[in-house]
């Protein structure tokens, strides 16, 4: 069902100040063409050197200095509620109180932890001058000795009736993790700060709660409403964040990590504009904000959502076209899916209604991943998603292609399947306007899917990967296979057949080159390189950053595609009916060389071409469960190292779906802080060649 309207549109505004400074009056007319003249010189090389950018400072320095200590053994109980918190539960305004659990508070070290050592000092920001009351606790000496059933909760006795902040600060950095309300506050009464619990504090944890009109920042205001800093300088260019406040429930990757969907969808616009689509997550109404060049001033409104459903996709063109799926689920009820198109300077909107179980064969939606890619007057979809009840009463899970009229919106072509259970997908446009994508497959195919798409679809398998045998021999009851020796070993029994849902990899980017298209991704090498070793399945086993390089007509028919030297190797496994599938990687190259999982892996693979001839791959490096840092490798179009990899720190963070943009010497990668209603632009300011 087609649907056009007209409508206007809401508008959240947040300008800045104009910082030039007012040219003086002179009599003298050659004095004031000679200042003219210098002062746009100097204008035109700033933006040309930092494309909009202020003088932004670094972030600012927090460190701790204590000056009280004490061991709060932990005896004070939430409950009943009449009592008091006993004086040797406290230091400062502090006080730590064990909570109630099904029938009472323990506080005997049974099932408690005790002995909690609290240091009372300041966080001083020695920049500013500014200096605030904090609390460091350590891990509690004494852990329960049969389960830990009762925790202890911070209480706090607030001097004042206003609203109140508490901050978590670990190695210089700060991060809101409650906030307390004035109606909350009985002053000088201890009140409980929910969910601020201790008893599983692991070394020590500083917090420093204070009135939200106090300045706890690490950035720089670089107006009223929109702070900034520069968070690292490199060899590769400086790195900045700049944060612009929201009314809405953003997506926060910080605790998001394991979301499958992505949240933010980034785009060029004319007039050096750029612009994040992205959905509140608690009423799901969708906005767009756009950020002008010079970072100071973002304009944030509010697209039509005409099923109320949750947002899968976007794309823009640099007219400020928006195109955008919304999926809404009702338990037990097929999906109700639409497409939609809104001009963010006019609000002129259509949107089209699909039948998704005819047009998509989709039932649900869930937890799956979406792209959407706009060329010319056609867009592209690649989703996930699954099916209707087919005829062995399931409904499977697999990926399709299907495009649309950018103009109605009308569906122009069902391409079929991408891949049988697909677990990710990404989607560019090559320079002649064909739409290039990638999807990941655990089976028909196994392995990350390159294709073609332009009237017709045509795939190559570029790179695939070890598999899980069953330990058993008998199948589900269906079958009995023999053993697989060949991978077996003194701990694990392996037989012949497999039914492995887990791919070992995640995707990152198809990068047109010159002469080919580079296709990155993480995966899991054994220590000789080999990504189809099936005995390496039964452990944890570190993800390094690969790519294959296949040639730009990969689609011709022909087996030889691949213009990367590196491994060759051929494998297999046995499928579920236990024959044997053949599989082949060439030209597989790895970037990095991580063996130890519980020490260095990789995470969240990004990369993108950032001007002819250059490639760069972000990821985050972690140990085990721990995120460490993230790093940076800028390579040539075969993937060959420029430099060394460069360490940018742990301020730039990614996540698993989101993609980034390139605009001018600019690499942008967004993410929300939800506690903090902030939407955070990473920029990261190439040098010049």
């Amino acid at each position: 069902m087609l649907k056009i309207r007209k409508l206007s549109i809401r508008r959240k505004k947040n300008k800045t100040k104009n910082f030039k400074n007012k040219l003086p009056l002179r009599k003298n007319m050659r004095t004031i063409l000679i200042f003219v003249f210098f002062y746009f010189t100097i204008i035109s090389n700033s933006i040309s050197q930092h494309t909009g950018f202020r003088e932004i400072k670094g972030l600012n320095s927090f460190s701790f200095t204590p000056f009280e200590k004490k061991v709060l053994p932990g005896k004070s109980k939430e409950k009943p509620e009449n009592e008091s918190i006993q004086n040797n539960d406290i230091i400062g305004n502090l006080g730590l109180v064990s909570l109630y659990y099904q029938n009472g508070c323990y506080t005997d070290g049974h099932y408690n932890n005790n002995n909690y050592a609290v240091e009372k000092g300041e966080i001083i920001d020695s920049i500013r001058n500014l200096k605030y009351d904090a609390y460091k606790i350590y891990e509690p000496s004494h852990k329960a000795t049969e389960f830990l059933a009762s925790e202890h909760n911070v209480f706090y006795r607030f001097p004042t009736k206003e609203d109140y902040s508490v901050y978590i600060f670990l190695e210089n950095s700060l991060k809101k993790i409650a906030e307390i309300n004035s109606s909350e506050i009985s002053v000088n009464d201890f009140i409980k700060i929910n969910g601020l619990t201790v008893s599983k504090i692991n070394e020590s944890a500083t917090y420093v709660i204070i009135p939200n009109n106090a300045d706890l920042s690490l950035y720089n205001k670089i107006n009223t409403t929109v702070e900034a800093a520069c968070i690292k300088q490199t060899s590769i260019g400086n790195i900045y964040k700049i944060r612009y406040p929201v009314e809405d429930s953003l997506f926060d990757n910080s605790s998001n990590y394991c979301d499958k969907k992505r949240h933010y969808f980034c785009s060029n616009l004319e007039n050096e504009k750029t612009a994040v689509v992205w959905q509140d997550l608690a009423d799901l109404s969708l906005h767009c904000t756009t950020i002008d060049q010079n970072i100071e001033t973002s304009t944030t409104i509010e697209l039509p959502n005409p099923n109320k459903g949750f947002l899968a996709a976007a794309t823009a063109n640099s007219q400020g076209d928006f195109f955008y799926l919304t999926i809404f689920e009702k338990t037990g009820m097929p999906v109700d899916v639409t497409i939609s198109k809104t001009n963010y300077n006019t609000g002129f909107h259509v949107n089209n209604k699909l039948d998704a179980s005819k047009q998509l064969n989709m039932f649900a939606y869930g937890d799956e991943t979406a792209s959407m890619s706009i060329s010319k007057d056609k867009i592209l979809l690649l989703i996930a998603r699954t099916m209707n009840k087919s005829g062995d009463g399931l409904n499977h899970q697999g990926g399709i292609a299907v495009s649309f009229d950018a103009i109605n919106l009308n569906l122009i072509k069902n391409y079929g399947q991408t891949s049988g259970h697909s677990f990710d997908n990404f989607l560019s446009v090559s320079s002649n306007g064909d739409f290039i994508g990638i999807d990941l497959g655990d089976n028909y195919p196994r392995g990350i899917n390159l294709h073609r798409i332009n009237e017709n679809m045509n795939s190559k398998v570029v790179y695939t990967f070890k598999t899980k045998h069953g330990e058993t021999a008998d199948c589900w009851g269906i079958k009995t296979y023999p053993s697989y020796d060949e991978i077996s070993t003194p701990e694990t029994q392996y037989y012949k057949w497999s039914n492995d849902n887990n791919t070992y990899t995640e995707l990152g980017a198809a990068i047109e080159t010159e002469d080919g298209f580079l296709i990155t991704f993480l995966g899991e090498p054994d220590k000789n390189g080999s990504a189809l070793n099936n005995s390496e399945v039964n452990k944890f086993c570190s993800k390094n950053v690969g790519f294959v390089k296949v040639k730009k007509n990969f689609d011709d028919g022909s087996n030889d595609i691949f213009l990367s030297k590196g491994i060759n190797e051929t494998g297999g496994f046995y499928t579920f009916g236990g024959w044997w599938c053949e599989q082949k990687n060439s030209g597989l190259v790895w970037i990095t060389k991580y063996t130890d999982y519980s020490s260095e892996t990789a995470k969240y693979l990004k990369s993108v071409k950032i001007r002819d001839g250059e490639i760069l791959f972000l990821w985050e490096k972690w140990a085990g469960n721990k995120y460490t840092e993230t790093l940076a490798l800028k390579t040539n179009e075969n993937g060959e190292p420029i430099g060394n990899i460069v360490a940018l720190g742990n301020q730039l963070r990614l996540d698993r779906r989101n993609d980034i943009l390139v605009k001018g010497n600019q690499v942008i990668i967004v993410n929300g802080n939800n506690q903090e209603k902030k939407l955070e632009f990473y920029i990261i300011e190439l040098k010049q060649l």
